[in-house]
């Protein structure tokens, strides 16, 4: 069992992820951020779905899961901004993509402000998706909840091609979205917390 955060990191260092736990390691101990370890580990997933994806030719599936890297890259870069990482670390938590959207994040990440950073999207697919509020951290918030909708939208869609690939992917996206909707379900319900509250802040089909 390891002492502290440092043996626990120099003992997972000949691991297939050691290098990344390193780095984020290194940036928590600057940041003091938790959930710089969460980007990190979100990275180390996204890397290994976007490499696993090259190898299938379902453009739906392809779609889906391209909207999942995106949707981290994209976060990635306004979080880093909000932390404030300097560039190269932010640069450092981006996975790998095409020439295009490397130039957007790259854009993304030169901005001078959160919001620059959100309107670098004005020519993108995820135009609509741009928060208005101007309060960065609720802009990241809404944000972060209108890409999710989407996805799920982009998942529900997938079914108009029964026992293809795509459709499998959609399953686990819309499974994992339902259990994490329960989960929130029960911890407002432990915690008294008002239904519209709750119901506000669930991933549903909108009516």
């Amino acid at each position: 069992v390891s002492k502290d955060l440092e043996e626990a990191v120099a003992s997972l260092n000949s691991v297939q992820f050691g290098e990344e736990i390193a780095k984020a390691a290194a940036l928590y101990s600057e940041r003091k951020n938790i959930q710089i370890f969460d980007t990190y580990f979100d990275k180390i997933l996204i890397q290994h779905l976007a490499g696993a994806m090259k190898n299938y030719a379902d453009k739906d599936a392809t779609k889906l899961v391209g909207m999942d890297v995106d949707f981290y890259n994209i976060l990635s870069v306004i979080r880093g901004k909000f932390w404030g990482l300097q560039e190269e670390q932010i640069q450092d938590l981006v996975v790998s993509q095409t020439p295009t959207a490397k130039e957007l994040l790259g854009r993304m990440i030169a901005a001078a402000t959160i919001k620059d950073a959100f309107n670098e999207l004005s020519n993108t697919k995820y135009k609509s998706l741009i928060p208005q509020t101007e309060n960065e951290l609720d802009a990241i918030a809404e944000f972060e909840r209108a890409f999710e909708m989407a996805i799920y939208q982009t998942a529900i869609r997938s079914f108009t091609k029964m026992f293809s690939f795509a459709t499998i992917v959609g399953i686990t996206k819309l499974t994992a979205f339902e259990v994490r909707n329960l989960a929130a379900i029960a911890f407002a319900v432990e915690q008294k917390i008002p239904t519209e509250i709750t119901m506000s802040k669930l991933i549903l089909e909108e009516e």
